[in-house]
């Protein structure tokens, strides 16, 4: 079972803000809540438990983009 765990990198290290199956519930969290100009995204793909996948910043967006484009 592959899950989306999407975080905000701030100064105080990482928080979670959702951790999905549904790549468009990771698509609309992205959108509500960061602010671009103060929020760091990084997004995790995780398969069985294992990491599959990493990414930060403005990829996290083309990712995410690439994982919608797959359904």
């Amino acid at each position: 079972m592959k899950i989306y765990v999407l975080m905000k990198q701030d100064y105080d290290g990482n928080n979670t803000i959702c951790v999905s199956e549904d790549i468009n519930k990771i698509r609309t969290s992205i959108c509500e809540d960061f602010d671009q100009d103060e929020d760091y995204p990084v997004l995790e793909v995780w398969n069985d438990g294992e990491m599959i996948y990493g990414s930060t910043g403005s990829d996290v967006l083309k990712m995410i983009a690439s994982e919608i484009n797959k359904l």
